[in-house]
């Protein structure tokens, strides 16, 4: 098997993969296959998909699904220098913009299946597949976009390829370790067990919060686009803003999988987060909040209440929260686990500038918050 020789196909479709073949190889994780089917329906303009196979005696040793897509250099940057770009960019829209070959899920972390033999072979087959894309596309940044540290033995190797291994935003989880959200609290911090209760309090005193949890949106799509743009504007770092039939598209292709958390006041739907759920594991994936009611009853803080307990209900053992918005994750004693960015220019003198550019823009450059928890090395998961 070691000496067998590899050979690398390009798909262009998750459907000219079988779910079998997909399956024997990729990761059982709640983005699989279909969530594939589903970006790929949901953004057929956005991003261009790729999929990358590297076979070995017509196995598949290495699928690395990919994209090609513009990407804004600003996107990590907080405070006075993005309202700085952000003016500039209202002059020239495309200056901090460049087009890139990204490895991974546009939508969430990246993921690959890879076997455990074999690996710098893999890996070098892998970047010279990755390189003839990215002239044929006329791409000169290529990347592995968020991979989990736990992939890090394998993307080193692309190390001696001039890619650059940069800090991403990390991801978090809650182990579902306790048999109840009272045993919950008691693990958390006096000052934020205090702070919660009261919390807690004034939401069942008010007995006006109706929560339920379904499998689509029905009727409700409008409204909670409505509240998903209302957060997204929110926040100061953005990525990809969803199309409304996003919600839609999750909903009919994952019926099993998707998970709609409602809350409605008088009737009236509030907020909503959607999750997918996957065997023992939840993943939040997506939240919207009504501001004119969020900080009254506490909805951000009750969405947390509200899916933990779910989670003890149904068994489930883990419970997986996006990334960003770190400070409240931090006080609800989530483990934050390392993610990494490798990067290429295919410019050998350019590709060095690649490198102090991801230094300077390391997501903890911009957040204090995030900054103190690195420096926590019990709050991260090595």
């Amino acid at each position: 098997m070691q000496g067998s020789p590899l050979t690398a196909s390009i798909y262009r479709s998750v459907d000219e993969i079988s779910v079998d073949a997909w399956g024997r190889i990729f990761p059982s994780v709640a983005e699989n296959y279909f969530f594939y089917k589903v970006i790929e329906k949901t953004f057929p303009k956005e991003y261009k998909f790729y999929y990358l196979a590297i076979y070995q005696d017509n196995n598949i040793v290495c699928l690395v699904p990919a994209f090609v897509t513009e990407f804004a250099l600003d996107t990590t940057i907080k405070g006075p220098l993005k309202y700085f770009t952000q003016k500039i960019r209202k002059i020239f829209p495309h200056l901090f913009t460049i087009k890139v070959f990204i490895c991974g899920n546009p939508l969430s972390a990246g993921k690959m299946g890879v076997v455990q033999h074999n690996q710098s072979q893999i890996a070098h087959m892998l970047e010279q597949t990755i390189t003839a894309i990215s002239q044929q596309e006329k791409i000169n940044i290529c990347a592995f976009k968020d991979f989990h540290q736990t992939y890090t033995s394998f993307l080193d190797h692309l190390l001696a390829s001039r890619f650059h291994k940069i800090p991403s935003f990390p991801s978090v989880e809650l182990k579902i370790n306790f048999k109840s959200f009272d045993e919950y609290l008691s693990t958390l911090s006096k000052s934020t067990r205090k702070s919660l209760k009261k919390k807690f309090k004034e939401i069942d005193d008010q007995k006006v919060l109706k929560v339920e949890v379904a499998n689509n949106l029905g009727d409700l799509l409008d409204e909670a686009y409505i509240l998903y743009l209302n957060t997204l504007k929110k926040s100061e770092i953005q990525f990809e803003i969803l199309p409304k039939s996003f919600f839609k598209n999750i909903a009919e292709n994952m019926p099993n999988a998707a998970k709609f958390f409602l809350w409605k006041l008088n009737g009236k739907l509030v907020a909503f987060d959607l999750c997918l759920l996957h065997d023992n594991h939840l993943v939040d994936e997506y939240i919207g909040l009504d501001y004119d009611v969020a900080y009254q009853y506490h909805l951000y803080f009750d969405s947390y209440r509200v899916i933990i307990k779910w989670c003890i209900d149904q068994g489930i053992l883990n419970y997986e929260a996006g990334a960003l918005n770190y400070e409240p994750k931090k006080r609800l004693d989530f483990t934050f686990n390392l993610q990494y960015i490798y990067v290429k220019h295919r410019n050998p003198i350019i590709n060095i500038f690649i490198k102090i550019l991801g230094i300077m823009l390391k997501p903890e450059n911009f957040d204090p918050i995030l900054r103190s928890i690195y420096l926590d090395s019990a709050k991260i998961k090595k």
